[in-house]
Formats: C-alpha cells, structure tokens, sequence
C-alpha cells in the first residue's frame, strides 16, 4: 500500500481554486489563509520552471496549506457519497487537463500531459482503494500537523504534482508556453520516477490502466502518425537500418 503522507493524501488536482469550490462554504472558509502560501509557492516556480532546486523548495513549501485542504477533502471522502464525491474529484482532474491542453496546443506535450494525468488518476485508484481500512481523515490531520519522513516515491509524486499545478496556474493566467512546456516535461519526468519507485517497492501503477483495446489501438497510431510527421526520410532510413534483428547483436 501507498503510505499516507501530506503528499499522497486526499484527491488529485491541478487548480486548487477549482478544488476549493467543491467544499461547502464552511469548510472552505476553514482554509482561506492556504491561498497565499500556495500562490506564492507557485510564483517561484514560475520564475525558474527548469531549476530541480527550486521545484524542491517550492513543492515543499506547499506541502502544509495544500495537506490543510486534503484534510477537508478527506472528510467528503470519508462520507456515505464516496463514489459521487470521487468521480466529481476526477471531473475536476479532467478539467484542469482540458484547459493545460488547450493552452500549450502542441500535440507532443499533450501525449505528455495525458500520460501524466492517466498515472495520477491511476495513482489515486491506488489510494482509494484503501480507504474502506483507514481512517482518511485521520491519518491526514496527524500527518499534516507533524514532520513525516517521505519515501523517494512519495517525494518525486509530490514534485510531479506540483509542476503540473505549476503549469496549470500558468495556463489559468496566459503566461509563457514554453514555461507550461517545461513544466509538464518536468512532471513527466518525475513522475516516471515515483513509477519505478513503487514498482521496486512492489506497487505496481500503470497509467491508461482503464484504456479499451480499441482506444489503445487509437493511441498508438496517434504516437505512429506523429512520429512519420517529425521524422525525416533520412531519419527513418537511418532507424531503418539500426534496427535490431538478432539478439546476439
């Protein structure tokens, strides 16, 4: 199982803002002071979207107002509605996918974000499915309140989340592209990171998990089509003949 930590606890999102909308007025007035240290953590991020540093500090930094707002949430998930809480959750997951993807346009960094997006819907299944065993709530009010130890995938999950939601308030305000770009190629890449470390711990997280045949197939002839667009014919030629065709060479 994933352990509960501040930063695998509680729901995905990208927009906290659109998240905050899903709780009652009273909870949600319950956390009114976590806007400004997130933004604030946000705004570094920008300044420097490239910089591993500073995607620490910042990730970190947003670590405690953001673990507020899950606890909250982990109280609507605690609740006898559990499975219309969670699909509205992922509504707002797919939301936030829609308006990053519209605004970085290019096709290649939306197969990027799509992946990213499918490992964190996938992650969340993980964590859910747990819930009927633990007390959610709970969990997340003592680990919010004290400094716990995260694994290496704990911490690269907590990153990858973070340059999304990076990319995402840069998408919100009409920023610089190349900064979302960046953004979500960091995120892919740590990520893939929180992947292959819990794979090694034996939790096994694959993204597209819920994908038809039919829709894989789609898939993949999207990636063949892009890539005959991007190459050349030399490059394909010189493809062509690097080809493996024994596996004694």
């Amino acid at each position: 199982m994933i352990a509960a930590t501040p930063s695998t606890i509680g729901a995905p999102a990208l927009d906290v803002d659109r998240l905050l909308q899903r709780l009652p007025a009273d909870l949600r007035a319950q956390v009114k002071w976590t806007r400004k240290p997130i933004t604030d953590a946000l705004d570094a991020l920008l300044q420097s979207p490239g910089d591993p540093d500073v995607l620490e500090a910042a990730s970190r930094n947003a670590m405690k107002p953001i673990g507020a707002i899950m606890q909250l949430v982990a109280q609507l998930l605690a609740s006898p509605e559990f499975a219309v809480q969670r699909a509205s959750l992922m509504s707002n997951l797919e939301a936030d996918q829609r308006d990053l993807s519209a605004f970085v346009a290019d096709p290649g960094v939306v197969d990027t974000l799509d992946w990213c997006l499918s490992f964190i819907k996938g992650f969340y299944r993980e964590v859910w499915s747990h819930l009927q065993s633990v007390d959610l709530s709970a969990v997340s009010r003592d680990e919010v309140a004290r400094e716990v130890d995260e694994s290496a995938g704990a911490a690269a999950f907590r990153r990858g989340v973070f340059a999304l939601m990076a990319a995402s308030e840069a998408a919100r305000r009409r920023e610089c592209v190349d900064d979302a770009v960046t953004l979500v190629n960091v995120a892919f890449l740590e990520l893939e990171e929180c992947r292959h470390a819990f794979a090694h711990a034996g939790v096994v997280i694959l993204p597209f998990a819920d994908e038809t045949s039919e829709q894989r197939l789609h898939r993949m002839g999207s990636y063949v089509a892009r890539m005959r667009e991007s190459l050349t014919d030399s490059e394909f030629r010189e493809l062509d003949a690097a080809r493996l065709t024994s596996l004694r060479e």
